[in-house]
């Protein structure tokens, strides 16, 4: 999971990530390209954690923006709980869920279920969004 940060009067945008090694076959688009639209949004600073909690935590301390990127069980783990933390508002800001291909599908129609049986609402998911491609993850967040 990606996780990016507005600086208060720079503007500018920090990126949290495990690595960049493999994006290409798990994304389709090389980590070239994902840096090269990052670099339009004017990323300062990549961060490189050593574990997965430490990047979380990091990300979470740092975080007023949350990109996942189609990635494995470590991706969900995270996501899942920006997602958690947004709906109990102990967190403002957007999650972005980069659904490339339709990679987050089943994780769109399970939110969806959740709201359905009642175990969510769409007020307490606002700020959860599906983004198809990069150009979609840019809008999203306003840029």
């Amino acid at each position: 999971m990606l996780q990016a940060k507005y600086a208060s009067a720079q503007d500018k945008l920090q990126l949290v990530a495990s690595s960049f090694s493999g994006l290409d076959t798990l994304t389709g688009e090389s980590a070239e390209q994902v840096i090269s639209v990052l670099g339009d949004l004017n990323v300062t600073r990549l961060i490189v954690t050593d574990t997965m909690a430490e990047r979380k935590a990091k990300m979470i301390e740092l975080g007023d923006a949350f990109i996942a990127f189609p990635g494995g069980s470590g991706t969900l783990e995270e996501v899942s709980e920006v997602m958690s933390m947004l709906s109990l508002s102990h967190l403002n800001a957007p999650c972005i869920i980069y659904n490339l291909d339709g990679y987050y599908n089943h994780l769109k129609a399970q939110i969806n279920l959740m709201v359905e049986k009642g175990f969510s609402t769409p007020e307490r998911l606002k700020h959860v969004h599906f983004a198809s491609n990069l150009n979609d993850v840019k809008s999203i967040l306003g840029r």
